[in-house]
């Protein structure tokens, strides 16, 4: 069945308020999975326009959508989002990494961890892999989800993941731009997919 999904886009703001070609792609395998991530509890970080977190909520996960505490218009527009699409039961939250927060302590345990096009910054990745981190000491078999765009080959995540104790495999991504049961509307619904540039990962904890 097509689950439809209203983004709300404003070109001219920010990188925060953009619709990435990583989050359809993470939105795509959302929907692919929907059968194991309904009724989850869900966490998208970094959510933007919250494209693969309202996906999750369109399939039955009890879904929280956040951003840094900063960006209140991003926060803003979310909760504009989860009421056009009929997902008022979503929470919105502010959650900056890397800091312990109540937005961040007072969350349940959760089943999966949602962040799309998050790897963009490098200054930032350990404060992600600490937020990630720490709900995954709440919830031993939580899994990370993410996208990355491929923009620089020096990059790598390895360093921090063995220091945390977690552990990364790759999926495979030929199939999720096919996908055509997914419709986005919005500003960012004409955006496509690269698989030759576009990686999707699964990170848990590597005792897992």
């Amino acid at each position: 069945m097509n689950k439809r999904v209203v983004i709300n886009e404003c070109l001219g703001a920010d990188y925060g308020l953009f619709t990435w070609p990583c989050a359809p792609a993470l939105a795509r395998y959302v929907l692919c999975q929907q059968e194991y991530v309904k009724d989850k509890f869900v966490l998208e970080i970094g959510a933007g326009t919250g494209l693969p977190g309202l996906t999750a909520a369109k399939c039955g996960a009890h879904v929280t959508l956040s951003d840094h505490h900063d960006n209140h218009h991003v926060l803003d527009s979310l909760r504009k989002s989860c009421s056009q699409n009929g997902l008022q039961y979503v929470n919105v939250i502010p959650l900056s990494w890397g800091r312990f927060t109540p937005s961040l302590i007072n969350l349940p345990p959760q089943d999966i961890i949602l962040a799309s096009d998050c790897l963009y910054d490098s200054d930032e990745f350990e404060d992600m892999i600490v937020t990630v981190a720490y709900l995954m000491e709440k919830n031993s078999h939580c899994e990370l989800w993410t996208t990355y765009q491929e923009r620089s080959a020096g990059r790598s995540l390895s360093h921090l993941l063995h220091r945390w104790g977690m552990s990364l495999r790759s999926v495979a991504t030929d199939s999720l731009s096919e996908a055509d049961d997914l419709i986005i509307e919005g500003v960012g619904s004409n955006v496509t997919i690269s698989n030759q540039t576009i990686h999707l990962w699964q990170i848990t904890r590597s005792s897992q």
